[in-house]
């Protein structure tokens, strides 16, 4: 029998993947209205080096956040979600990459853009992407937080293509349209199956339990074993050809190592799906020390 591909974001019984891939979020919301649907440039393989330009150097003046629901607040409950995201946000108990950079550098006020949205698969983020190169003043440090609503599972080699293709696309838009930008992929921080199994209830995990591919948990709370195999698999390999698309363009980077979620329950929103506003400090932090890591900003 042929197991059917399907969006990990867009089944309800694969809800309890967001904690195994970082809580990435499976909402959904209206586009961008800053978006534009214009055509990018070519995607050829042959041209994807970005052109030769002079990045910011030292704190950028500007920064703007691209994705899914993971870098929009939502369901972090307290105050205004969009305040509370890790990227942008300006709840001080979250601390953000723009708070970090604003107190380095003040010429960054006012000039963060947070044009992710709920849902947002690569196709949607493109066309936050050719938003973003219309902004004024052009974000010089460009976040991208993608992947959750572009896995398949099962993932064939066909998948896996287009989703190398779509992120080409993207880069090469951003690359072209932003000369001076340098630009930070995060990858799928996730724990281990069993971590995430003992951070939840057995009535929680029952909740958001099902079958078929990558449904990690059954209908009455267990763990599947098979099944977390098959998606550690499959996250990997579309983390592989994230880091290995990136590696092509000089001004891209990504930190594999930077994003591993600790067994926090507190880091978890009340709807299983999403960060709390501590889990937003916590990967605010660790996006600035990979920020640090890459060179994209001093280290002192």
């Amino acid at each position: 029998m042929t197991l059917s591909r399907t969006p990990l974001g867009t089944r309800s019984a694969l809800v309890a993947i967001a904690l195994l891939t970082a809580l990435a979020g499976c909402s959904s919301s209206e586009p961008n209205p800053q978006a534009a649907t214009e055509s990018a440039p070519s995607t050829n393989a042959s041209t994807s080096k970005s052109p030769a330009g002079e990045p910011y150097q030292g704190y950028p003046d500007s920064m703007a956040v691209l994705g899914h629901s993971g870098a929009t607040g939502e369901g972090s409950g307290s105050g205004s979600p969009l305040q509370n995201n890790w990227a942008t946000g300006e709840n001080p108990d979250v601390n953000s990459v723009y708070l970090r950079l604003l107190e380095k550098n003040p010429a960054v006020e006012g000039h963060a853009y947070n044009l992710a949205q709920g849902g947002a698969d690569l196709s949607r983020i493109y066309e936050q992407a050719i938003a973003a190169v219309k902004l004024d003043p052009a974000p010089e440090l460009v976040l991208v937080q993608a992947i959750d609503h572009d896995l398949t599972c099962p993932a064939d080699d066909g998948d896996l293509q287009s989703f190398e293709d779509k992120l080409t696309r993207l880069l090469t838009t951003l690359t072209q349209g932003l000369p001076h930008s340098q630009i930070f992929l995060t990858v799928q921080d996730r724990t281990a199956p069993s971590t995430d199994a003992a951070m939840l209830t057995t009535t929680e995990r029952a909740q958001l339990g099902g079958t078929g591919p990558c449904a990690i948990f059954d209908a009455d709370g267990r763990v599947v074993p098979k099944e977390v195999e098959r998606l550690e698999g499959v996250i990997t390999s579309y983390d592989e050809r994230l880091t290995a698309v990136c590696d092509t363009f000089d001004r891209c980077h990504h930190d594999p190592a930077a994003f591993r979620y600790p067994d926090n329950r507190d880091f978890v929103a009340p709807d299983l799906n999403h960060y709390s506003v501590a889990g937003h400090a916590y990967r605010a932090k660790a996006a600035w020390t990979a920020l640090q890591r890459t060179g994209l900003i001093p280290a002192g």
